[in-house]
């Protein structure tokens, strides 16, 4: 937190600047301008030579297409993401959690604060508790029985939730794949990662067979695409945005199509 504070304190007065130039791009052709983590979280979201690619940015880009509209997605640090979002410097964000902190600059939708899967969420996402093979580790609901620290991703809302509890955390790398190598170097604590990210990374060398993931996820969440309130875009046009991802989302053709171009590590 201290890391956003101090950005928040920096760079907002600028971005609010830029922002304050930007006319309304609510019309019947509008380009939607996102910006995502730059950090690897294949295969929901990653940056392939300069572009956002993964199966989020696929969904949400289908979405915003079918509605007439086209789609900008600005790959850059998550802290920095989240800034220019709160200034307006974009739309909205691809992709992120709920809370009340973001949920002050960034327009979740109606149902985003429940605990089930939102109607409007672009995905459900599990975070699972991992440690190193020699230390393997079962989770049974108790967070003070996580061995510590925790590694988490910078920025994450998991961060806070862990904190909050009394537990000791630490989110000073960028990405999971940064988190699992300083757990290996370290020999002790843990690391919370994404499942469908951490599917990949157990398949590569410098993780394969040396590292144990606990049966029972630490939690489960939706993500969305949050809009900045302060875009120019008005009400109607998010929550058409929201509806055609909810469309999409429970459609399994379409969902089976856009997982069939993830089914493997990304090329390197």
């Amino acid at each position: 937190m201290r890391l956003l504070d101090t950005w928040r304190r920096r760079i907002l007065p600028a971005l609010f600047g830029l922002a304050a130039l930007a006319g309304t791009r609510d019309s019947a052709a509008a380009v939607i301008r996102l910006c995502c983590d730059q950090a690897a979280w294949y295969p929901l979201t990653y940056v392939e030579a300069g572009t956002a690619r993964g199966i989020h940015i696929d969904l949400i880009r289908r979405a915003v297409e079918n509605l007439g509209h086209r789609l900008q997605v600005l790959p850059m640090p998550w802290v920095r993401c989240l800034l220019v979002a709160e200034a307006g410097g974009v739309d909205g964000v691809a992709t992120a959690s709920y809370s009340a902190q973001r949920a002050r600059f960034l327009r979740y939708p109606a149902d985003a604060s429940n605990e089930a899967l939102s109607r409007w969420a672009v995905a459900e996402v599990e975070d699972r508790i991992v440690t190193p093979a020699g230390q393997p580790f079962e989770f049974d609901g108790d967070l003070s029985r996580l061995p510590q620290p925790v590694r988490v991703p910078r920025g994450w809302t998991v961060g806070e939730f862990l904190a909050a509890a009394g537990v000791s955390v630490d989110a000073n790398a960028p990405s999971d794949e940064a988190n699992l190598a300083k757990l290996l170097r370290d020999g002790s604590g843990s690391a919370i990662a994404v499942q469908d990210t951490l599917a990949i990374l157990l398949q590569r060398p410098a993780f394969a067979g040396r590292l144990h993931v606990s049966a029972r996820p630490l939690r489960s969440q939706s993500y969305f695409l949050p809009f900045a309130r302060r875009s120019a875009l008005s009400e109607v046009m998010i929550q058409a945005i929201w509806d055609e991802i909810r469309r999409l989302r429970e459609d399994p053709v379409v969902m089976a199509e856009l997982r069939a171009a993830y089914r493997g590590p990304p090329e390197s």
